[in-house]
């Protein structure tokens, strides 16, 4: 297992991204709409992406306050044996200013499950559930988990909210660029909100109807709740796709 310690203001820089993106996108949800727009996202990267491709996805939210570093652990084992993550890949990290309980486990199906519990000074604290999986033939596992972990977190008294991020190689060459982007149109009526271009990397934002986080927290009709990046590498030339619901908070 790779060390925490060194990893772990990445760690805390991206569940900050997805709080943040959370926050200004969020919308309430009906029954159902997670697994829709998992597999309305995974039907657009069958349309650009090769098929190998990491999938992910993440909940982030604040959670329980703590009175102590003792139950701390104590809140952090109940919460890994509640998602089925209890394993000897378990982690408490103390730093100056928080506690960082980790617990992981690669599934016979294929899907890499990950608890991560923040404690603050304060006494507060965040909660990320992830589950990524890494080639095509496992997304319908990842589907799956997906539901067991919103039942999981609903039985928490947390309300899900689902970021989800596709990665993976483009199937097209550089010269058909906006053939990627097209594709979005055709498959999603994405409506362009924005877009950033530099030499080797271009990044538009949507706005996608079908989408349940098609509108923002205060009502706003056009907001981005959809994010498509594609980085062309210099020395190769070979093309990476991102896609991001509501934005993307990976490296692309």
């Amino acid at each position: 297992m790779t060390p925490i310690r060194p990893m772990l203001g990445l760690l805390l820089l991206a569940a900050l991204l997805t709080v943040i993106a959370t926050t200004a996108w969020a919308a309430p949800r009906g029954p159902g709409t997670y697994g829709q727009d998992l597999a309305q996202l995974l039907a657009v990267s069958d349309d650009i992406m090769t098929n190998e491709r990491t999938v992910i996805i993440k909940h982030t939210s604040a959670y329980h306050p703590f009175g102590s570093k003792n139950e701390f652990m104590e809140m952090g084992e109940r919460i890994s044996h509640h998602f089925n993550i209890a394993s000897p890949h378990t982690q408490l990290v103390q730093n100056n200013d928080h506690l960082l309980y980790q617990a992981e486990l690669l599934g016979a199906d294929g899907v890499q499950r990950t608890i991560l519990w923040i404690g603050f000074q304060d006494g507060s604290s965040q909660l990320t559930a992830t589950a990524k999986v890494d080639h095509s033939e496992e997304m319908r596992a990842l589907q799956q988990v997906q539901n067991d972990m919103t039942a999981q977190l609903e039985a928490l008294d947390v309300t899900p909210d689902w970021c989800v991020t596709i990665q993976g190689a483009a199937k097209v060459t550089d010269t058909r660029q906006e053939l990627l982007f097209s594709k979005l149109f055709e498959r999603l009526q994405a409506a362009e909100i924005g877009r950033y271009q530099d030499a080797g990397s271009v990044s538009v934002s949507y706005h996608v109807p079908t989408l349940s986080q098609s509108n923002s927290a205060i009502g706003d009709a056009d907001a981005m709740n959809l994010q498509v990046a594609v980085h062309r590498d210099s020395m190769t030339l070979k093309q990476r796709v991102t896609i991001g619901m509501p934005a993307i908070s990976i490296e692309y």
